[in-house]
Formats: C-alpha cells, sequence, structure tokens
C-alpha cells in the first residue's frame, strides 16, 4: 500500500470508530456488554488522536458534553 492508501484506510477506520461510539452514546439503556464497548472504543479513538496528532474524537467528546 501507498503512504495515501494508508491514511485513507486510517482515517476511515477512526470515522467507522467515531461513528459506532456515538450510536452506543445513543443507546438509553445500555447492557454491560455495550458499555465495555464503549469504553473500549473511547480508549481506541483517544489513542488514535494521539498517534495522528488530530483532536478529531477529543473535539467530539467536548460538543457531546461527554469529557
Amino acid at each position: 500500500m501507498k503512504d495515501k492508501e494508508y491514511k485513507y484506510a486510517w482515517q476511515e477506520l477512526k470515522e467507522t470508530f467515531i461513528r459506532v461510539y456515538v450510536m452506543q452514546n445513543k443507546v438509553k439503556e445500555p447492557t454491560v456488554d455495550i458499555k465495555v464497548k464503549h469504553q473500549t472504543y473511547r480508549n481506541i479513538l483517544m489513542k488514535m488522536d494521539e498517534i495522528d496528532g488530530t483532536n478529531d474524537f477529543s473535539n467530539l467528546l467536548n460538543d457531546m458534553g461527554d469529557e
């Protein structure tokens, strides 16, 4: 894969994780399983922000009031 393809794949994965995180956040009565997965996605996305030097997810958390 070329560098550009890696960047695209990374961004696509991050956007997918963010969509899942937001969807899980909307569950009114989450099960323990959903809560664990939600926290896992949060941890992964925080790390992805750190690695790629963006604040995409951190900004979303701020907008959601879910810091």
